[in-house]
């Protein structure tokens, strides 16, 4: 039979390990909470890095849709070449707004 003194220590020590086990715990669950909350932002980082990429590659699909990649001034009278200045400058107001955009300087 145990003495009093031993069922005291005996008690007090499984209230120190409980208390160390709730500790345990508390700090586990703080841990996930702080990964968890990395992990979102961490996504919500990769959807703003995927749309950007995605307005970037409109906006090269927009330019390669607009423009001839070979000119050849002989083929082109002055209407052509009038409409393509409209369009060379159509292309650099688009990319210039879209760059601005992705860098975070829209207006």
């Amino acid at each position: 039979m145990l003495t009093e003194l031993e069922q005291r220590a005996n008690a007090e020590a499984r209230h120190a390990h409980r208390e160390l086990v709730e500790v345990e715990l508390r700090n586990m669950a703080l841990d996930y909470l702080v990964a968890a909350g990395q992990a979102a932002e961490a996504y919500q980082a990769q959807l703003a890095a995927e749309a950007k990429l995605e307005k970037a590659v409109e906006a090269l699909e927009f330019v390669d849709g607009k423009i001839s990649w070979e000119i050849n001034p002989s083929n082109y009278d002055h209407d052509d070449v009038c409409n393509m200045n409209s369009d060379w400058c159509e292309i650099g107001n688009h990319v210039e707004a879209t760059l601005a955009e992705l860098k975070g300087d829209s207006q």
